[in-house]
């Protein structure tokens, strides 16, 4: 059926009477792949503790039918050119497409609007955005929704992760860039920091050959498969305290350049290993602290060591109200990768820890997204991840994030 609201038509004004032209995202019954992805051999990016540790199943399937709403355009139904109530005119634009991916943007926002309260995950496949240049358009039309009056704004979102900041594509963000030989664990996008988004969206520009594939599951599946003991053991020890320390570039020497976080696994040491300068964009002390307050991270939280090295912390519950249910707690932190309980005893037992890490599998579903497929996820509800895929090969997804 289409997804169509009363803003959806779009009036000619030729001489000759024309039919309106709708736009619309049309919902589909359409299942993903019931091809089962093998999980056998799999190297992980997590803290070296996990390392190792198998998943408790041999394969992944896409979600059933119906856990995602899966959208599709029609093709046949373009925009005319001189009547989208943009506030632009025609000679504004130099192709037919900018117009085509503008009223596309606007059509998916509200088709998000309708289904990710209810699904908590929406896909949009056949946008015809093939480089990041056209879909910052789609995306600029998405977020601001202009021709719907009803319609909040959606505010962009910084990616603050722990490490290096993203490379970007056309001012977009990249989807994380770990080796592709590795296994990108199921998380909640920053949910070690005390300002998390609200959404995340990954477009898909270019797909491996084979792998790669998404990961999804929902955090209340994903709840059920912690082990209570772990559970219990982060609220006796106060919570999970996560830490980040970043060196001084004036300072550096060969020793200096290394990694100065508590982490041996190599891909992750490597992606921490940067300078507060870097990492904040900054020329002095001062910048590089507003840079983290503006972030939600408080002044006391913020500490320099002798050499110069700027230590970030900030300690949070591990666990989110569930948004349809505020009695429900559900699982949420990076223990997989990073953070210590926040008593300063350490880490939790390693044999829960590793029984959360082979469990969680049974709530994860896999699919590929192939060009042009645009997945939008409610991320206070809503893990995402990555397949491995052969080295030496492509894949390139964009990321953005909502307030």
């Amino acid at each position: 059926f289409f997804f169509t609201t009363h803003n959806d038509t779009i009036h000619t004004t030729s001489a000759t009477p024309a039919a309106s032209t709708t736009i619309a995202f049309v919902q589909s019954q359409e299942s993903l792949s019931k091809e089962k992805i093998p999980l056998q051999g799999l190297d992980y990016y997590v803290h070296e503790d996990l390392v190792g540790t198998e998943p408790s199943v041999d394969a992944l399937t896409a979600p059933p039918q119906g856990r995602i709403a899966i959208y599709r355009w029609d093709a046949n139904k373009k925009p005319d050119h001189d009547n989208i109530d943009d506030g632009t005119s025609s000679s504004d634009y130099s192709d037919t497409s900018l117009r085509l991916l503008q009223a596309l943007g606007e059509a998916a926002r509200r088709a998000i609007d309708e289904s990710l309260p209810r699904t908590g995950a929406v896909l949009l496949r056949g946008i015809p955005a093939r480089t990041a240049e056209e879909f910052t358009v789609f995306w600029e039309a998405c977020k601001s929704s202009k021709r719907d009056k009803e319609a909040k704004v959606w505010d962009e979102m910084e990616y603050v992760n722990f490490g290096r900041p993203r490379l970007k594509e056309s001012g977009v963000d990249t989807a994380t860039n770990i080796p592709p030989s590795l296994t990108l664990n199921l998380h909640n996008e920053t949910s070690y920091n005390p300002i998390r988004p609200s959404r995340i969206a990954l477009y898909c520009i270019q797909q491996a050959s084979t792998g790669g594939e998404s990961t999804i599951a929902w955090n209340e599946d994903v709840t059920k498969q912690v082990p209570k003991e772990l559970i219990q053991y982060i609220r006796d020890h106060g919570g999970i305290m996560y830490e980040r320390k970043y060196r001084d570039a004036s300072m550096d020497t060969t020793e200096n350049k290394n990694n100065k976080n508590a982490i041996s696994s190599p891909a992750l040491s490597k992606q921490l290993a940067v300078s507060w300068q870097e990492k904040c964009q900054a020329k002095t002390r001062k910048e590089a602290e507003d840079y983290w307050l503006h972030h939600g991270f408080q002044k006391d939280h913020l500490i320099w060591e002798s050499d110069g090295t700027l230590c970030v912390r900030n300690v949070e519950t591990g666990f989110v109200a569930n948004p349809q249910n505020k009695d429900e707690l559900l699982w949420f932190n990076n223990l997989d990768t990073v953070g210590v309980c926040a008593d300063g005893s350490g880490r939790p037992p390693n044999d829960l820890l590793k029984q959360y890490q082979a469990n969680r599998w049974k709530a994860v579903y896999a699919f590929r997204l192939e060009p042009g497929d645009w997945l939008v996820i409610d991320n206070m509800r809503v893990q995402h991840g990555r397949l491995p895929y052969p080295v030496g090969e492509t894949r390139r997804l964009l990321t953005v994030l909502t307030k």
